[in-house]
């Protein structure tokens, strides 16, 4: 996947229902060990609560949900629901129920979940993540301005520079730009500075 939206940072949700209140906390993971990681830090923090229902889903297509207790199909699948229908990935939202001492019903349980789940979404600051190449390249300081300069026209961002007997930068550009980065960057050196692929990952989109 070229690009794809997730959150940075945890946000929460909070609905209260008959007297039952359900507290949506929305977080970024990476896999389902930190979903796991996650899901135990909300349960030791609410010791109280009946019920700590959770859903997450993950880039590389893994999605997984619990009720936690409550009837089968009434918590985890709608709160995977309203994930999937947000359109984010590597992210996990649990939602803990504080029972207020008034059945909800099926229904009602269904609803609850999915507007707290919801309440999460919108409570949420979404970035784009983009697919982007990581480089090192070494080049004289007669060249350095030019080279560095050209980075950043081609949607890049310097990580690292070194000043040593020559200039030694690390940097990222977006995949889809790569390409033409490499053709720009030969042109203007005459093929002189060739930089090294050194990794592959997702970078937030400039």
């Amino acid at each position: 996947m070229a690009e794809y939206s997730t959150v940075l940072a945890e946000c929460v949700g909070e609905v209260e229902i008959k007297k039952s209140k359900f507290i949506a906390r929305l977080a970024p993971v990476s896999d389902a060990a930190q979903a796991r990681a996650f899901l135990d830090m909300v349960r030791d923090g609410n010791k109280r609560a009946r019920h700590n229902v959770h859903a997450f889903r993950l880039l590389d297509g893994v999605v997984g949900c619990s009720d936690d207790g409550e009837p089968q199909g009434t918590a985890g699948k709608p709160v995977l629901d309203a994930l999937i229908g947000s359109g984010l990935y590597n992210v996990e939202i649990v939602v803990t129920r504080y029972f207020g001492g008034i059945l909800l019903g099926t229904g009602g349980l269904v609803r609850a979940y999915s507007d707290a789940a919801k309440a999460s979404l919108v409570a949420a600051s979404p970035v784009v993540m983009q697919s982007a190449n990581e480089y090192m390249l070494s080049v004289d300081y007669s060249r350095y301005g030019r080279v560095s300069a050209l980075i950043p026209e081609y949607g890049g961002k310097i990580d690292e520079t070194s000043f040593l007997n020559d200039i030694e930068i690390r940097f990222f550009i977006p995949d889809a730009q790569s390409e033409a980065f490499l053709s720009a960057l030969s042109e203007l050196t005459l093929g002189s500075v060739v930089p090294n692929l050194t990794g592959v990952t997702y970078r937030v989109k400039n």
